[in-house]
């Protein structure tokens, strides 16, 4: 399992590249920075050693300190007797200000002297002392430290370079956070190789969710990666196969009308009343274009392109004489003027008339408004009635939901797809639709589509009627 590409392998790689590089970066930090990985001075034997001559020099006799210096001298601790102070007292007294050093502070108790009696110089502190030329004169790296004596003379112990590293204070928290920060860019590294193949499948399902006749998605990317995306084309595979189906047979519904609706023609055009066959004529075509709508719909062929632009208060009104026509009650309208949606009108006209007749069967004083709301223009239902339990409002736009009519105990007849029809034509259309109780009773459906900038009153007039 660990030899194929799955998440599991990935993560494993990245934690072990993770502690490799960590650890090489430990390496190449300490060589990076020569002595700093050193031990510090009072591990490095140097206080000891100073010590150690100084209480020699400090038994022997004044006459000899000189020599025993020299024979107590090496490569890295170089000692010189002077017979007087190598400094001024202007420079002592610099020199006594400084802050203390790790060097001066593990060096005074080995010396078992006061702090006060050592004077300590750091590289750059060199001005100011009087130091004879020859093999000890100090470079500027070195390291001094003047221990005086109760002869008056001053012995010199010289470092000519830092042979000590950082105090552990100081080393620990500068490898944890440079070890935290090789940590954090790994661990960033390795979640967006992670994410990669998660954001690519997030995208390519959206894709699919929006266009199923959409190209099958390619296997990439881990094991796991691979699978869902099989998955999902699988499931794509599946859904296109239904709806090829219910295509199929909503085509041979559609085909077993054309029969009827072509001997209903062919009896209007022998009618003598030719404005009654006029109206019926138009009902006819408006029928058979609903048809080849959704069936144009079901086959995956509505495209935005194919909308027009349409006003608003225009499409209601000629709605509403559809139901005063047919002798139903009058419904009053206010705002719409000027508002402009693009859309496809046969399929705005059945959303709007699905949501009148919902509320003219089921209630009463219907009103419709129309009004602007942000970039939106919001086509509201009004009607006085019972409405409808708050948890019972989701599941009026599932198919086959109806609604108690006039608060009466059962149903009304009905299939109940009115609001499920008009819930599918807004998200069509780039809108949306919402039932909600009203103050005082009664139901407000809105149906809100995106608007439209064009000339007000503008309207394709010979698609709406």
């Amino acid at each position: 399992m660990i030899f194929h590409d799955t998440l599991t392998r990935r993560l494993m790689i990245s934690i072990m590249a993770a502690m490799v590089a960590g650890a090489v970066l430990d390496i190449l930090l300490s060589l990076a920075v020569g002595r700093w990985s050193e031990p510090p001075l009072d591990r490095s034997g140097l206080p000891e050693a100073a010590a150690e001559v100084t209480h020699i020099l400090d038994a022997a006799p004044v006459s000899g300190r000189s020599a025993i210096a020299r024979e107590a001298s090496s490569a890295g601790l170089q000692v010189v007797v002077h017979d007087r102070a190598p400094f001024t007292p202007a420079t002592e007294r610099r020199l006594r200000r400084q802050p203390t050093t790790d060097f001066s502070t593990s060096a005074v108790p080995s010396l078992r002297l006061r702090p006060d009696h050592v004077i300590v110089a750091r590289p750059g502190d060199l001005s100011g002392l009087h130091l004879a030329p020859g093999p000890g004169h100090p470079t500027p790296g070195a390291y001094m430290l003047f221990v005086p004596m109760s002869s008056g003379q001053w012995i010199e112990f010289m470092v000519p370079q830092r042979t000590w590293g950082t105090s552990e204070g100081v080393k620990r928290p500068i490898i944890f956070a440079v070890l935290l920060s090789c940590a954090a860019v790994i661990a960033m590294v390795s979640a967006r190789r992670l994410a990669a193949p998660l954001r690519r499948v997030a995208d390519d399902i959206g894709r699919v969710g929006t266009d199923l006749h959409a190209a099958p998605l390619s296997p990439q990317g881990p094991q796991e990666m691979r699978n869902v995306i099989l998955a999902v084309n699988q499931m794509q595979a599946r859904i296109a196969q239904f709806i090829k189906e219910r295509t199929l047979l909503l085509a041979t519904v559609s085909h077993d009308l054309r029969t009827p609706l072509t001997r209903m023609r062919l009896g209007c055009e022998m009618m003598d009343d030719q404005t009654t066959a006029g109206t019926l004529l138009e009902n006819i075509d408006e029928m058979a274009a609903m048809i080849e709508s959704a069936m144009a719909m079901f086959r995956g062929e509505h495209r935005p392109d194919g909308a027009v632009l349409l006003d608003v208060g225009a499409l209601v009104s000629v709605v509403l004489d559809e139901f005063a026509d047919a002798g139903a009650v009058t419904v009053p309208l206010s705002g719409g003027e000027g508002l402009l949606v693009r859309g496809e009108p046969i399929a705005l006209k059945r959303a709007v008339r699905n949501l009148i007749d919902n509320a003219i069967r089921y209630a009463r004083d219907v009103v419709v408004e129309i009004r602007p709301e942000g970039d939106c223009v919001t086509i509201e239902v009004l009607d006085r009635g019972p409405g409808a339990p708050p948890d019972f409002l989701p599941e009026m736009l599932q198919p086959f939901t109806t609604r108690s009519p006039r608060g009466e105990d059962g149903l009304r007849e009905g299939l109940g797809l009115g609001l499920t029809s008009a819930q599918t034509i807004a998200l069509a259309h780039g809108g949306a639709l919402r039932v909600d109780n009203r103050a005082g009773g009664g139901l407000r459906a809105s149906l809100r589509l995106p608007a439209v900038a064009g000339p007000a009153g503008w309207t394709e007039a010979r698609l709406l009627h």
